[in-house]
């Protein structure tokens, strides 16, 4: 192998046990069957995972989150699509501007300024919270869906007549 190749996968190692390192952890304090974290576990058991879905906080957030998160992804998509088919297969005027926007590591400090102001008028009209969350993530996941749909419809032949 490559010396660089080989420099290359220790390095692409190091970043994958740095980021997956803690869910490793977590993993494995979740299924101890110890009172607290010990290396190395002093068992196995499910007690911990039973306790917090026992939690009925904790599980009125995960179908919040899981809602939100299927919600917001299907809206984007519902959006996105249109928007990114639009782009690519006809000439819009200001397309190329529109692709900038979206392009623009910028707008993401926008996009949050943009739903802080929009939290707050969803508020103002008196819907409810779950509301906000779900126009806020919508509106964060649209321009991605539209950069990622337009870069795989740019490598397709449209010759549909």
């Amino acid at each position: 192998m490559n010396p660089l190749r080989r420099a290359g996968a220790g390095v692409l190692g190091a970043v994958l046990l740095f980021l997956l390192g803690p869910f490793v952890v977590i993993a494995l304090a979740g299924l101890s069957a110890g009172e607290t974290l010990a290396f190395p576990p002093q068992g196995l058991s499910l007690r911990w995972v039973v306790a917090v879905f026992g939690m009925e906080n904790f599980r009125a957030s995960f179908w919040l989150s899981l809602w939100l998160g299927v919600g917001s992804t299907a809206l984007a998509l519902l959006l996105g699509v249109p928007a990114a088919y639009g782009l690519a297969r006809y000439r819009v005027p200001g397309r190329e501007a529109v692709r900038t926007v979206l392009i623009a590591p910028l707008i993401v400090p926008g996009i949050i300024v943009g739903l802080a102001l929009l939290n707050h008028g969803v508020l103002a009209l008196g819907l409810p919270v779950t509301a906000s969350l779900l126009i806020g993530h919508t509106t964060l996941l649209v321009p991605y869906t539209v950069r990622v749909v337009s870069g795989s419809l740019a490598n397709l032949r449209l010759d549909i007549d």
